[in-house]
């Protein structure tokens, strides 16, 4: 399904009943009583400490959850800049798919309702984020599009997988450290990024808009 999104057009793959249900794939949030909460607490608490340093510092200017903000960060580690000017193909294919994928992460946060740390623990985010109480935690949305992302941009360039795989590993603990969310909800946005690439490499538009992705950068790097 083709949508008009401001001046240019993007594609959901997939609806919400076609998604995988992560409600029925992922175990429920840890809560007091679970042992992985324990590890949830001590990685916020650790998160903590690094606010003021070089590596928080990085996680908070490194927080946006637009596509044009993750396309623009990835660019770094991709060694292009993505935008919607430069690599119309590349960036239609990313905000389709973190479009589509988003549909499924909703639906997940919305059945377990989980709140984030800054919250539950009644202090400020060290992104600045203020957030309602209906923004649930579980799973780390951020997580899906940071996986999502470098997953496709390595198969339009593998030559750079080792250097967006890090960014994504360091984009999504961005989030434990600014206290936006708890590790299990970062570990659980790691399995359904996973889930849903493999998802989209059935749709047949999804294919379609890869390989037009992979042609637009080998012209661009000829």
């Amino acid at each position: 399904m083709c949508v008009l999104c401001n001046t240019h057009a993007y594609t959901i793959y997939f609806t919400s009943t076609q998604m995988p249900d992560g409600t029925q794939i992922l175990p429920a949030p840890p809560d007091s009583t679970n042992i992985d909460f324990v590890r949830d607490v001590s990685k916020y608490i650790k998160g903590k400490t690094l606010r003021d340093t070089e590596r928080g510092i990085w996680a908070k200017l490194h927080s946006g959850y637009s596509v044009t903000l993750v396309t623009s960060y990835f660019s770094e580690p991709f060694g292009m800049t993505i935008s919607n000017e430069n690599t119309p193909a590349l960036y239609f294919l990313l905000e389709s798919a973190l479009v589509t994928c988003e549909i499924g992460v909703g639906r997940v946060k919305r059945f377990f309702k989980r709140q984030r740390p800054c919250l539950l623990l009644n202090e400020p985010s060290g992104s600045g984020e203020v957030f309602a109480e209906t923004n649930y935690s579980y799973p780390s949305g951020h997580t899906v599009r940071g996986w999502v992302t470098a997953m496709i941009l390595t198969e339009v360039n593998p030559a750079v997988r080792n250097q967006v795989f890090s960014f994504a590993h360091d984009y999504a603990e961005n989030r434990v450290i600014v206290g936006a969310h708890w590790q299990s909800d970062v570990d659980a946005g790691a399995v359904l990024a996973g889930i849903y690439l493999a998802m989209l490499h059935s749709n047949k538009e999804f294919m379609e808009d890869l390989a037009a992705a992979q042609a637009e950068f080998q012209r661009m790097n000829k």
